[in-house]
């Protein structure tokens, strides 16, 4: 089994004028998805444009309005990973544990 965090962001730090590679807090919300099989996040805010996503175990994602995760897809997490997402209104993240 998988913890998958999700940290929703509204925008990146204005660094200087300059978008930086930081999110600006504070975040709008979070989920934690506990992934055995396939499991889906709720649909984030409306106000969301980005998603961190911290996995303690290897899964796949897959990300859209409706989206089903497997272990072909290509966005892969492994243990301990952390990535950053852009992501559409009410967009839903779908999670698969595997190698």
């Amino acid at each position: 089994m998988a913890n998958v965090y999700i940290t929703e962001i509204a925008d990146m730090a204005n660094i200087g004028g300059h978008t930086g590679q930081v999110p600006l807090l504070p975040e709008i919300g979070g989920q934690i998805v506990v992934v055995g099989s396939v499991a889906s996040s709720q649909p984030f805010s409306a106000s969301t444009r980005f998603i961190r996503v911290y996995a303690d175990s290897a899964c796949h994602l897959s990300l859209g309005e409706n989206p089903t995760a497997s272990t072909g897809s290509p966005i892969k997490l492994g243990t301990g990973q952390t990535e950053y997402f852009g992501v559409g209104r009410g967009n839903k993240l779908s999670i698969i544990a595997g190698v």
